[in-house]
């Protein structure tokens, strides 16, 4: 049986650019808090952006590893849903953790920010094509597409903790 075909990870929602617009979006989102925060990050900008990617990237593969585990071994669609729930939990609690780390001197309130940070950033790049009906996902449009949304997510955070959660 060959479970790992290239059709199913197309068929399952594993695109290769979906990935790529995944990572671009978070680089684009961490450079412009990096970009906005410059003033009184004490990491450097450089540190904060690759720490970022670096975990995104890491809690993709887990959550592809996970997506495989429940489909191979519960293939319906009570493990679909429970794979959703815990790819959420994956992806934002690393996130939230390292960038917690990374705030923690600078902010009020750093796990609320952090953990908030990392929803924002999570859903506007799962909801946003949905809101805008944009649904060419297999193009180097969609990689633009994310490249913008990140900006102005990162931007609109910024603003927030720049706003209500500085000292």
């Amino acid at each position: 049986m060959r479970f790992f075909s290239s059709s199913k990870l197309i068929n399952f929602g594993f695109n290769p650019w979906a990935f790529a617009a995944l990572i671009i979006f978070w680089v684009a989102m961490t450079g412009t808090q990096a970009w906005m925060w410059r003033s009184w990050l004490v990491t450097p900008i450089w540190l904060w952006i690759s720490i970022n990617t670096g975990a995104i990237i890491a809690d993709l593969l887990l959550c592809a590893s996970i997506f495989y585990i429940f489909l191979y071994l519960f293939p319906n669609a009570l493990s679909i849903f429970l794979f959703i729930l815990i790819a959420i939990v994956a992806l934002t609690v690393p996130l939230s953790l390292i960038q917690w780390l990374m705030l923690r001197q600078q902010v009020i309130f750093p796990a609320l920010w952090s953990t908030a940070n990392a929803i924002i950033g999570l859903l506007s790049y799962v909801l946003l094509p949905i809101v805008v009906s944009f649904n060419v996902y297999n193009s180097w449009q969609y990689l633009v597409f994310s490249m913008f949304t990140g900006a102005i997510t990162g931007l609109l955070s910024s603003i927030l903790i720049n706003t209500w959660g500085r000292p």
